[in-house]
């Protein structure tokens, strides 16, 4: 391959996966549920219903955005005829099959990416479906995953076809809901059983539309997902605080951002959600200077009352609500009493949350400085001392914040 057209592959990918999924859920996706059934690596093999070509595009983005993963599908042969929809194709992770009888070539295409631990989707229908129902079922994903001994993770997808309907070549209004199932047994995988797995999948396939089309599945189950959801994208943001890049790259704490739009979508309540995006804030406005970063206030202020109003001791609500009194202007609002109630409310009450107190502790002691408290200031900054002795960038940085502002006590 010309070094050329990887180029353009790759430019192709990074423009899909930067602009345009961040976007596509945040428009059409109305829920998602059984993100705890998806491994967070591969190898292993995803077996959907297919209703549309917009079923690739929803898939991709969920992976790229939530693990940071480019997953492959197969494709029909003929949307590789022209260079353009060839050289789109290919970027995105597309393999062209011969949908009336796949080649060895094409084959070992799939089980090469197995090898190299990718993630494979298959729709065993083999062509998408014109009203929604589930066609009969090709062995090919099947043999594949007891070939190479792999695990199968079911999905439903409902609606996508009322966005990109067979046979038109632009999006419409529609809502699609995808519902992730446990994977499938690994026995029958071990043991070969082709018939046992494909009835068990298309039951798996069924069950997940049919139950994702429930009101009573959406209530019980989204608020699960967002959590979830939440959960994933705090480790990300702990890890990149870990590595320092709080305050050096704006872009992967963008990216982090997209990661909660999936929460949102499955509850626009999740209060776990809601801290994170307000943490995310609270960090993009520390990379600004006056008055740039006075553009966060507003919603930086919505955001504690909101989260307070959940949980009326919750450590960050009262931190990032705390750390807007003691760091803005009196004539905007600052005050340092107010500042330090808050401020303590987090420090107090971090242990409840399974927080460490040195999270909070450096600005609770600059209130107790500004509030004339010093030895109370010394006292919290030696506890945040102790608690900071790691190596990671993280508490480095908060350990040269601690020595610089104990010299200034």
């Amino acid at each position: 391959m010309s070094k050329l057209k990887l180029l353009l592959q790759d430019l192709i990918f990074k423009m899909t996966s930067g602009y345009i999924c961040p976007r596509l859920p945040r428009k059409y996706l109305k829920a998602v549920t059984g993100f705890e059934h998806l491994p967070r690596s591969g190898p292993y093999i995803i077996v959907a219903n297919h209703l549309s070509f917009f079923d690739h595009l929803l898939l991709g983005a969920m992976y790229v955005t939530l693990f940071k993963e480019k997953i492959y599908f197969l494709t029909k042969k003929e949307s590789f005829t022209s260079f353009w929809s060839r050289l789109w194709h290919d970027a995105t992770g597309a393999i062209p099959i011969d949908r009336e009888g796949p080649n060895k070539s094409q084959f070992k295409t799939i089980i090469d990416l197995i090898k190299q631990k990718c993630i494979v989707v298959i729709y065993p229908e083999g062509t998408r479906s014109k009203d929604g129902t589930l066609l009969p079922f090709k062995t090919g994903a099947f043999k594949i995953a007891a070939r190479m001994k792999v695990p199968i993770i079911p999905i439903g997808i409902i609606g996508s076809n009322t966005v990109l309907p067979i046979g038109s070549k632009w999006f419409k209004p529609g809502s699609v809901r995808l519902a992730i199932g446990p994977a499938l047994d690994q026995q029958r995988v071990v043991d070969k059983d082709i018939d046992g797995l494909m009835l068990q999948a298309r039951g798996a396939i069924e069950s997940l539309v049919h139950a994702e089309a429930s009101p009573v599945f959406d209530q019980t189950q989204c608020s699960v997902a967002a959590r979830q959801v939440a959960e994933l994208a705090n480790a990300e943001l702990d890890a990149l605080l870990m590595d320092g890049t709080d305050r050096a790259n704006r872009h992967l704490l963008n990216k982090v951002a997209q990661m909660l739009e999936y929460a949102r979508l499955c509850d626009s309540q999740c209060l776990d959600a809601k801290v994170l995006k307000a943490r995310i804030d609270g960090l993009k406005a520390l990379q600004l200077v006056l008055p740039f970063n006075l553009c966060y206030v507003p919603s930086l202020r919505r955001a504690c009352v909101d989260i307070l109003s959940n949980d009326p001791n919750h450590p960050y609500g009262h931190y990032i609500q705390g750390t807007l009194y003691l760091n803005l202007p009196r004539l905007l609002g600052g005050s340092f009493p107010k500042a330090l109630l808050h401020l303590e409310a987090a420090y107090q009450r971090a242990g409840d949350y399974a927080l460490m107190r040195s999270r909070f502790g450096v600005s609770y002691a600059k209130a107790l400085f500004k509030s004339n408290r010093r030895d109370d200031a010394l006292n919290v900054l030696n506890t945040v001392r102790l608690e900071s002795d790691r190596p990671d960038v993280r508490h480095q940085k908060r350990l040269q914040k601690v020595q610089a502002l104990i010299g200034e006590v």
